[in-house]
């Protein structure tokens, strides 16, 4: 009876949303839209275009699961244990060599960077700032790794920092160097690089903030960069190929951001935005649509696959 009053809920959701089709095992790269249950807590989201795998980190389980259009949901990389009330995962990156980073939040005392291979190992990274409250992730097109969060002061303000990560070669357990190329007060929960250009969503300040990639050989403060669109309450980003953004806000509205920083509703319906992937080769958009309701009972996430126009 729970299972089908799930389903039914799954259903009437999709009813909210334009070319809504309740498939819940597996997709296709057609221009058809997909509305796909999703178990745990899902959050981040990476496709992989080499691959064709669509990563998606789980803050209940601690693991990355793997999405793939011929066969759904295939086997998941488990990632290094940690209380719960440490961990939270954040934005996944995949990088040519097929290296996978991850953001652990960790809640002020446990915050990293976890990197995982398509076999199954995985680590913590080791040196980097445990306070700092990571979500965003992002890499140029030379697999250099920005990672970008938030500290909690005394009176409650937050304080930012964009990071240069830099891995050292063929240290045991694996070490990174971080250095701070960006800094001010806000909350930067997403950060992604298009282009030459790196753009940052503030939750604070309703907006999302980009920077020119040359400008980060010196460190640049937050209250300076261009302030490139006004969104409320901007999650993570995505970049799509022509140079526009995807990021999710308030409202359940997944917004598109043309590479002049115009901003327009791209899809509306859902309960709470968080991760967003595109990919170029099949124009689509991944997003993940987290259930706010945590009740007994409550319907399923949801990942829904969008065509992009």
């Amino acid at each position: 009876m729970k299972l089908l009053f799930n389903s039914l809920i799954i259903l009437g959701l999709c009813g909210l949303l334009q070319g809504c089709n309740s498939d819940d095992v597996s997709g296709n790269t057609t221009r058809e839209a997909l509305h796909i249950a999703v178990a745990g807590t899902p959050n981040g989201l990476w496709w992989d275009a080499n691959t064709q795998v669509l990563y998606i980190s789980d803050d209940a389980n601690n693991l990355l699961m793997r999405w793939t259009d011929s066969k759904g949901f295939i086997d998941a990389l488990n990632l290094p244990t940690v209380d719960p009330k440490v961990g939270g995962l954040g934005q996944v990156v995949v990088l040519n060599d097929q290296q996978i980073f991850v953001t652990r939040f960790g809640y002020g005392t446990a915050g990293t960077v976890l990197q995982a291979s398509a076999v199954g190992s995985s680590q913590a990274i080791q040196g980097i700032d445990p306070k700092l409250r990571r979500i965003g992730l992002t890499a140029d097109s030379q697999g250099q790794l920005y990672d970008c969060g938030f500290v909690k002061n005394s009176d409650n303000t937050r304080t930012s920092t964009v990071n240069l990560l830099s891995i050292v070669a063929n240290s045991t357990p694996l070490t990174a160097q971080e250095l701070e190329v960006i800094s001010g007060t806000g909350k930067l929960v997403g950060c992604v690089i298009g282009g030459s250009t790196m753009y940052l969503s503030d939750q604070d300040n309703n907006q999302i903030l980009s920077v020119p990639l040359s400008q980060l050989v010196t460190r640049q403060s937050l209250q300076n960069l261009n302030v490139f669109a006004k969104i409320n309450q901007p999650d993570l980003l995505a970049a799509a190929d022509d140079g526009s953004l995807f990021t999710g806000g308030t409202g359940g509205i997944v917004y598109r951001i043309t590479a002049t920083g115009q901003v327009s509703e791209f899809s509306k319906g859902y309960r709470s935005v968080r991760g967003v992937a595109y990919d170029a080769a099949n124009k689509r958009l991944f997003v993940i649509d987290r259930n706010t309701d945590t009740s007994a009972g409550a319907a399923a996430h949801l990942l829904h696959v969008l065509p992009v126009n």
